[in-house]
């Protein structure tokens, strides 16, 4: 007698079944991964622009500012073109002689809802505020 080899119809629903919910589980996991480091190029940008406006302010004596989005700026030594989600920068100055303050913003692909903050100034420590992960 022949035996016949190959799975049942029912043992292959139950193993499509399976793997579609591990997916339903895995594939935002996934995401949220993925965004999370996508959002720490993003972080790390920040600090270096942080460190940079640090610097320029014990040369100059005041804080750094952008006229318009930048990729590189040569006054503070920051290239953001080498990075792949998070490649422009703008800095704005704000406060008064005794607390100036800096703002930079830095988007992701030019994405206004998607967006890293930081706000620093000489006499607290720079607060990040992440628009991009939800954090």
């Amino acid at each position: 007698m022949l035996k016949k080899k190959g799975f049942t119809l029912p043992e292959v629903v139950i193993t499509i079944a399976i793997v579609g919910i591990l997916s339903m589980v895995a594939v935002p996991v996934y995401r949220g991964y993925v965004n999370k480091s996508i959002s720490s190029e993003g972080n790390a940008l920040l600090a270096e622009i942080s460190a940079a406006e640090q610097i320029y302010y014990a040369r100059q004596g005041c804080f750094y500012a952008t006229n318009n989005t930048e990729r590189e700026s040569r006054a503070l030594g920051v290239n953001a073109q080498r990075n792949k989600y998070f490649s422009s920068y703008t800095i704005t100055t704000s406060g008064n002689n005794s607390n100036p303050r800096y703002t930079v913003i830095t988007k992701y692909n030019n994405d206004n809802s998607k967006a890293l903050t930081l706000v620093g100034s000489l006499s607290e420590e720079p607060q990040i505020t992440d628009n991009f992960s939800g954090k």
